[in-house]
């Protein structure tokens, strides 16, 4: 088998990168099952919260962190990539390989350093805000797992044509 790149296969094409068009073709859903389950943390979070004691906010902001961290290890582990052991170098994987980390996330990590290595008590709001930067957090990192390209069409789009019969190609 002859090996080429994607870039030194579209110079042999001689395909113009200005009017590239990537048209995913098919898609499937990448899982990996732990025994607990982001969705299963953030629930503990939630039913921590309700208890309203100090118990209640220390469980639910750890439970916060354990949902961000088991989906972060979730898609490292879906797309084949090595862990971190660090969770700022997870963060920077991430980025590396083009999914958004919120900057709001590190805020999470932040509160939670602060409890389990300064013992300070965490806030009842802040701990709301944890849980909910998490479920979202741990939602946005499903939606890329949920449809994910197993093969696709590259095309010159070129102006004038049409995508599809009836659908004219977008003007700049």
């Amino acid at each position: 088998p002859v090996s080429v790149s994607f870039v030194e296969l579209i110079r042999r094409v001689n395909m113009d990168l200005a009017t590239l068009s990537y048209v995913p073709d098919t898609g499937a859903t990448l899982d990996l099952e732990f025994d607990i389950a982001p969705e299963d943390f953030l629930s503990f979070a939630e039913k921590d919260i309700l208890e309203g004691d100090l118990r209640g906010l220390v469980n639910g902001l750890s439970n916060a962190k354990r949902a961000i961290d088991c989906q972060v290890e979730k898609l490292l582990a879906c797309l084949g990539l090595p862990s971190a052991r660090s969770f700022p170098k997870k963060m920077e994987l991430l980025a590396e390989i083009g999914v958004v980390a919120p900057r709001i996330v590190a805020k999470v990590v932040r509160a939670r350093n602060y409890l389990e290595h300064e013992y300070r008590r965490p806030e009842r709001e802040q701990v709301e805000d944890a849980v909910d930067v998490a479920t979202l957090f741990v939602a946005a990192l499903e939606r890329s797992l949920a449809f994910f390209p197993e093969s696709f069409s590259v095309a010159n789009l070129v102006e004038g044509l049409e995508i599809a019969p009836g659908i004219p190609l977008p003007q700049k």
